[in-house]
């Protein structure tokens, strides 16, 4: 086995602050990973199980920081994906739609949009856009069923209203 040359005394002490300082997520996962195989008593396998991640991560995380250093590790080289679809016209389009209350459901704004834009639309893209601009859709529920029932005029019959086995109220 090949013993690991990570790390100097500066990242050691700089690596310690941090983690005291640092709340839990990604970037304290990989601070503990170089913490860790600073030390050469360290395996791999060892290294990976206490984070959580694959050694192949691991083996990239350390290469990260022998070419760029403790700041190239922490950073992350992405910045997510942005949807080809999604635009200023698709998105006053949903707004616009919310606040005219032009639809109750996403199948309904989905139905819409395709008709609109001339393109199709998954539903769960259109979920996701919708929560996006902050939609709530106005759906009856049973909890507000009681108060449907009083906007169309029909009262809900009390248990003594009920037939019973003989068809007799």
């Amino acid at each position: 086995m090949r013993k690991r040359h990570l790390g100097n005394d500066i990242d050691r002490e700089r690596i310690q602050a941090l983690l005291k300082t640092e709340a839990t997520g990604w970037r304290t996962q990989r601070l503990v990973a170089l913490r860790l195989g600073f030390d050469p008593g360290n395996s791999d396998d060892d290294i990976s199980e206490a984070v959580g991640k694959s050694k192949a991560t691991i083996y990239r995380w350390f290469a990260t920081y022998r070419e760029g250093g403790l700041e190239a590790v922490l950073t992350r080289g992405y910045k997510g994906t942005k949807s080809v679809n999604y635009n200023e016209d698709v998105q006053a389009f949903l707004k616009n739609g919310l606040a005219t209350s032009r639809w109750n459901t996403a199948v309904q704004a989905q139905q819409q949009l395709e008709s609109h834009f001339g393109r199709r639309f998954s539903y769960r893209t259109v979920w996701r856009w919708l929560k996006k601009v902050a939609g709530v859709l106005r759906v009856v529920r049973s909890a507000n069923a009681s108060g449907l029932v009083a906007s169309l005029g029909t009262a809900p019959r009390s248990r003594e209203e009920e037939p019973d086995q003989s068809g007799k109220v």
